[in-house]
């Protein structure tokens, strides 16, 4: 596997970092999730590149992550799609296939909602549909930003079990205020109001065990989006790019070949 070839472009005032695998004539976007970056591809990129040879993928760090510029302020939904829509337009760049992941996913659902795009779409645990915020989650997202000030005082391997793994909210903690102010505006958006608008035909694959965006959430997403089939894997959670990479590429692979969407489970 090659390494990726690095770019940077300016859009919407802000240099913005972008990754390419491979050559090929079609075109593959890629948005990563929150705290993400281009990098977050790396695994399943090479098992896509098997099944999907006639394309180059380009992954983008989005304003904020990675090693593009942050926003001088707050972003939410909005001024996200906006973007990607900008990335668009100034690389020249039209996809054949848009592949995203968390709120990368919901970008890029952004953006076929507003019609900005007619290519195939592969989303993997998009927060789309909002379920009720249980209470254990909101009192977490209230008291793990406390955790910033006393990080000095705990060794740094047991300051990011506690926060990463116990309060599952390492990106409240340790996320710049700027950008903690534009996760609260997307998280604070709710479901979208016209999936019902993307005809774009959508692979929505969904880890079983994921907490972070619970297999509800994609069955609901699967029931208001006209053209989709949901894949569910049954022993993965949220980062099912990373952990499934192989199962993604195939079923990719059977989706980009075929003309109509089907209920699939693994």
């Amino acid at each position: 596997m090659t390494h990726p070839k690095t770019d940077f472009v300016e859009v919407m005032s802000l240099s913005v970092r972008m990754l390419t695998w491979g050559n090929g004539d079609k075109v593959c976007v890629m948005m990563h999730g929150w705290n993400g970056k281009a990098e977050s591809f790396h695994i399943v990129v090479p098992e896509l590149m098997k099944v999907l040879p006639g394309y180059r993928f380009i992954a983008v760090d989005a304003p904020g992550f990675g090693e593009s510029d942050t926003p001088k302020k707050a972003w939410g939904w909005e001024e996200y799609t906006d973007f990607l829509e900008a990335f668009l337009s100034i690389t020249d760049i039209t996809p054949d296939l848009f592949f995203g992941h968390s709120y990368g996913a919901r970008t890029i659902l952004h953006l076929a909602e507003r019609g900005g795009t007619a290519a195939p779409l592969v989303i993997l645990g998009a927060p789309a549909v909002r379920l009720p915020m249980k209470l254990h989650r909101k009192i977490i997202i209230n008291i793990a930003p406390l955790f910033r000030y006393i990080k000095k005082f705990l060794p740094q391997k047991l300051y990011k079990f506690i926060v990463g793994k116990i309060l599952r909210a390492h990106v409240w903690a340790d996320t710049p205020p700027v950008m903690r102010a534009s996760m609260s505006l997307v998280s604070a958006t709710g479901s979208m109001q016209h999936l019902d608008k993307i005809t774009n035909k959508v692979l929505l694959i969904w880890g079983k065990n994921d907490t972070y965006t619970p297999i509800k959430s994609g069955e609901l997403l699967h029931k208001q989006l006209p053209n989709s089939e949901l894949l569910v894997l049954s022993d993965a959670r949220h980062g099912t790019h990373y952990t499934h990479a192989k199962a993604i590429a195939q079923r990719a692979q059977e989706f980009m070949t075929t003309k109509t969407c089907q209920n699939t489970k693994k």
